[in-house]
C-alpha cells in the first residue's frame, strides 16, 4: 500500500486523506509519510495511518523528523 501512495523519489512528506482506493473501509483514514534515505539511497518509508481528525502539522512534522532522525542514526559510525 505505502508503495502506491509514497514515491521513494520524493523529497517532502505527502499526505493523503481518504484510502479508500486501497480499501472502502479505509475512506475516513489519512496516511502521512517520507522516505527515509543513506545518501542517495532510499532505505524505506516512514509513515502514519492515521484518523483523518488528527493534529495533521503535529503529524507531518513528527513523521518527517523520525525520517531525518533515521538517516542521521544510520550514518553515524560505531564506536
Amino acid at each position: 500500500m505505502l508503495n502506491a501512495y509514497v514515491d521513494g523519489r520524493q523529497q517532502e512528506v505527502r499526505v493523503v486523506v481518504g484510502l479508500d482506493r486501497a480499501s472502502p473501509a479505509m475512506q475516513d483514514l489519512v496516511l502521512i509519510g517520507a522516505p527515509a534515505r543513506l545518501g542517495g539511497a532510499n532505505l524505506g518509508t516512514v509513515a502514519v495511518i492515521a484518523p483523518t481528525r488528527i493534529q495533521y502539522q503535529e503529524m507531518i512534522q513528527a513523521v518527517s523528523y523520525i525520517a531525518r532522525l533515521s538517516e542521521r542514526i544510520l550514518e553515524s559510525p560505531t564506536e
